[in-house]
């Protein structure tokens, strides 16, 4: 079986495999289907979590990808939890300052095309397009619809492909680029420099 399915296996079950080989991975795999893999195995613990510890900067393939799930999910979560009754979400730290961001929206009211510059800007935009429109963000973590590739550069370049809710209904669907870049200065964490995000109705 290839090692990239035992990958995206462990991946769904929130097991970690980051620079596992394949047969660390089918041993996992088996621990868990006989009780015996330990809590401190498990890994649900978001890439853009501070307090985290940050993967090397040398992965490839499946454990760039499992990074970029990670990271999907982590800031998904937190947009889809900022809204009017909780501004407080802590977005604006995990943009560099100076990072840019282009939304494309067709919806049915009309088409939306905007730009920002500053991390200010960037995190007012795409917040108040989901609140102003009630989407959530739901990013197809599980079948290819989210990965990632580390260039030579050190850059970090997500693609995430997913649904838009509203409310009890789909709304449609998104694609949604990132390229991040380490942070020396605060722990070589991830920090977004570039976005792209499209969607449209169904």
């Amino acid at each position: 079986m290839p090692r990239k399915i035992l990958f995206r296996y462990l991946h769904s079950k929130q097991i970690s495999a980051v620079n596992a080989n394949k047969a660390t991975m089918i041993t996992k795999i088996l621990q868990m289907w006989n009780g015996t893999l330990h809590h401190n195995q498990l890994t649900s613990v978001p890439v853009m979590d501070r307090n985290s510890k940050q993967p090397e900067p040398d992965v490839e393939g499946c454990e760039a990808d499992e990074l970029a799930c990670q990271f999907a999910d982590s800031f998904y979560s937190a947009l889809n939890h900022h809204d009017v009754y909780h501004q407080g979400t802590q977005l604006y730290e995990h943009f560099w300052q100076d990072c840019k961001m282009q939304l494309l929206l067709n919806s049915e009211v009309g088409y939306i095309a905007e730009a920002r510059t500053g991390a200010l800007d960037v995190v007012q935009l795409i917040c108040n397009t989901k609140i102003e429109h009630n989407i959530f963000f739901s990013p197809n973590v599980e079948n290819k619809g989210v990965s990632g590739k580390i260039d030579k550069f050190g850059v970090f370049r997500v693609s995430a492909y997913g649904i838009l809710h509203q409310q009890n209904k789909c709304f449609g669907e998104f694609e949604q680029w990132f390229q991040l870049i380490r942070d020396p200065s605060a722990g070589k964490e991830w920090k977004i420099a570039n976005t792209d995000l499209h969607g449209w109705t169904k």
